[in-house]
């Protein structure tokens, strides 16, 4: 700190009170920037304390944008009991700049010897006789006073002493500019940085209205001594409509609807494509109010969220231009936090919907995958289990013992059972549609399903008391289907929420439509789907059961509905439990005709080209035709069967579906675009999965699933060589 001294009685003692003034005044901590300036405040108080020989010498400034008068030092001697300071400096914070004096002054505050001596309450009380007052101006404005107390009489003050004093009390003039610039620049960076925080807030703790709150203390913590508004802009009628007060009282509604007509004014439709939306604006027409001034700063982080504050000021002084370059500030820091909020919400929800979708898409591929693995696999078992029953067959003609006979039906049933199993299947991986669809009405399956006394989960109903109620909303629920596949995709739901539901329970089937989509729901109030298992229920063989089961149940009734050109959804949990819904487009029933001409013959004998690639299914084939007498001819693949052909003719060609090289569509498509008389029969162990409109547009007359009957095959020739 720097010394004041007395300029009369140095050698007495000294004073501190210039840097301890200007702290105390401008709210701010010595640095080293200062220091050094109320150095040269205190250097330049001595000199003017020297010149003018005081016993007291006080010095004040005002600044360019104030009217008020602040201490900037004192000098006098320690030893002097100086009273009532604090009045006086109270006393200066109140004159008015233009009621001083304008021109330097010595005046006597003597009553006694002086009738016309001035009134001093500071100098009287202190016992000073005499008071110089020197004022400054700067393009007519007073910026600093020096006053002056003397115990003494003085007479005069020299014209080189107000020379001096005019150039000392300059000096101090700058220099206290000076502080009050550094000042000005120390405030607005310390309320810069009160504002960096609003970039640490926990985005993802705070809802969007609590993160708006929370950045909007921000801004009441810069404006202090002001009342903050919020409005919002609806972006349709674009219409202000008030939200929230900060910093005070809610405003009567006649304020409201006064600020809200003033900003629509304002701003005519301009709101969000104002080029300078950070600029604060001061609010016009605001007389009526209470408030020194209004100014209003959008805060618009997207098209979305259109928001607008009125910063209500109440205080004395204006807003400065740091204060509106700080609330600029503060809107592009609020605008980028709300926007990075928006952004992060956003994310999240895009997260939320790929996870999703990456499950979902993961679960297609899943059980694409899996249709792809036991559609081979039930090809191939066509395959053995065709050449086992066809051998069977076989051997019950030639057989005569009884118990051979037996054994031999027992083995045909076993192999009939496995082929029913091998179709459940293939009902599953069959992702063509299927041709022959006709009009069904929905609430006529629910009604089939629910009155079949052959289901099985109806005994299970009756043992837990369950009941297995129906609702329509509409009388006639019409879509493209099979009347038969979907009475079997809805019996297996319901046999599993059967399954599934407590005991006295209620297992709802329903069926609503909406937006041109029809919903079957199949609704139970079991403990719900574990998530660890939910992606795996339409899987084939995957089963929960305790009892010894298949695990097709589910599977079924996917590839079912997938077929007829729909989709199984599954909602549950463990308060509500589960809702199967299958999900259909309304559409209208298109009748596929095909005209085909058949081959007329009364030949009891038959030329038969049988083309296959298993060796075991040819064989059997061929002596099950040869049997009824019938010339049959194998050949093993569809480029042999093309020769052959080429060299001789044939009643009937019977082929493969699937076979190396060219596969059975591609052969009868050849044949048929030669010889468009010849009947083409297509048997296959790729069973429902063959698309019906694309063999007949190839010329194929009749499809047979393996494994077959020999009964079938006769009925198959019989078919094809009957006039139709």
């Amino acid at each position: 700190m720097v010394r004041n001294i007395n300029c009369n009685i140095y050698e007495k003692g000294i004073m501190y009170t210039s840097s301890k003034l200007i702290q105390k005044y401008y709210h701010t901590h010595m640095s080293h920037r200062l220091a050094g300036i109320i150095n040269q405040i205190d250097t330049t108080s001595q000199m003017a304390a020297r010149i003018l020989g005081a016993d007291f010498t006080a010095f004040f400034y005002c600044g360019e944008d104030s009217n008020k008068f602040i201490p900037v030092a004192y000098q006098y001697g320690h030893h002097l009991n100086i009273k009532h300071l604090g009045e006086f400096e109270r006393d200066w914070l109140q004159k008015a700049i233009y009621d001083l004096p304008k021109a330097a002054s010595l005046v006597s505050l003597d009553e006694k010897s002086h009738p016309q001596a001035v009134q001093d309450a500071f100098g009287s009380r202190n016992g000073f006789s005499h008071r110089y007052h020197f004022p400054l101006f700067f393009e007519d404005k007073l910026h600093f006073v020096c006053l002056a107390y003397w115990f003494s009489p003085v007479e005069e003050i020299s014209l080189e002493t107000t020379t001096m004093l005019d150039l000392i009390c300059r000096v101090a003039t700058y220099s206290m500019a000076n502080v009050n610039n550094l000042q000005m620049v120390e405030n607005y960076s310390s309320r810069l940085s009160g504002l960096l925080p609003i970039f640490e807030i926990p985005l993802s703790e705070y809802s969007f209205d609590e993160l708006f709150s929370e950045i909007m203390g921000h801004l009441c913590n810069i404006t202090p001594n002001a009342t903050v508004h919020l409005f919002a802009r609806n972006v349709d009628t674009k219409r202000l409509v008030y939200k929230s007060t900060f910093n005070g009282i809610v405003p009567e509604e006649s304020l409201i609807e006064h600020i809200i007509s003033n900003i629509e004014e304002q701003f005519s439709g301009s709101f969000r494509e104002d080029t300078k939306k950070y600029r604060c604006y001061n609010l016009k027409n605001i007389s009526t109010t209470s408030f020194r001034e209004i100014i209003t700063l959008q805060i618009v982080p997207d098209d979305e969220h259109q928001y607008i504050t009125a910063i209500c000021n109440e205080s004395e002084r204006d807003f400065c231009q740091n204060d509106r370059e700080l609330l600029s500030v503060y809107a592009v820091f609020a605008q980028t936090v709300l926007r990075n909020a928006l952004l992060v919400k956003r994310l999240k929800q895009t997260n939320k919907l790929l996870e999703e979708s990456s499950t979902r898409l993961a679960n297609v591929e899943t059980v694409a995958a899996l249709a792809d693995m036991t559609s081979g696999l039930a090809h191939d078992f066509n395959n053995l289990l065709g050449g086992i029953m066809g051998r069977v067959q076989l051997m019950q003609l030639r057989v005569t013992d009884e118990k051979v006979q037996t054994d031999l039906k027992k083995i045909e049933k076993l192999a009939s059972e496995g082929a029913q199993t091998v179709r459940r299947i293939q009902e599953f991986t069959t992702v063509t549609s299927p041709k022959d669809l006709k009009p069904v009405n929905l609430n006529q399956v629910v009604q089939d399903t629910l009155s079949d006394e052959s289901n099985d989960w109806k005994t299970l109903a009756e043992k837990k008391n369950i009941e297995v109620r129906s609702r329509y909303e509409v009388d006639d629920v019409v879509i493209d289907g099979d009347h038969h596949d979907l009475v079997v995709a809805l019996h297996k739901l319901i046999e599993n929420a059967v399954e599934h539901a407590p005991e006295d329970s209620i297992v709802d089937v329903r069926i609503v439509t909406e937006h041109k989509k029809i919903f079957i729901s199949v609704h139970d109030t079991g403990p719900g789907i574990p998530d660890d298992i939910r992606t795996k229920i339409f899987y084939p063989f995957f089963s929960t059961k305790s009892v010894r089961g298949a695990g097709l149940g589910l599977a079924i009734v996917h590839g079912i509905v997938g077929r007829l050109g729909g989709k199984v959804t599954v909602q549950s949990d463990t308060e509500t439990g589960t809702t199967f819904t299958i999900i259909f487009r309304q559409s209208t029933h298109i009748e596929d005709v095909s005209e085909i001409t058949r081959k007329e013959t009364t030949a009891e004998q038959l030329k038969i080209l049988v083309v296959d690639d298993d060796s075991e299914v040819r064989e059997v084939l061929k002596d099950m035709l040869s049997i009824d007498g019938h010339e049959v001819v194998d050949c093993p693949d569809g480029y042999k069967a093309l020769e052959i052909l080429e060299n001789k003719s044939f009643d009937i060609v019977i082929t493969d579906l699937g076979m190396p090289g060219i596969s059975g569509l591609e052969l009868a498509e050849e044949v048929h675009t030669k010889y468009p008389q010849l009947p083409i029969a297509m048997i296959t162990g790729w069973g429902a999965q063959l698309d019906q409109h694309e063999a007949i547009m190839k010329g194929i007359r009749k499809v047979l699933a393996k494994p077959f009957h020999l009964k079938e095959i006769k009925a198959l020739v019989q078919e094809l060589v009957t006039t139709t």
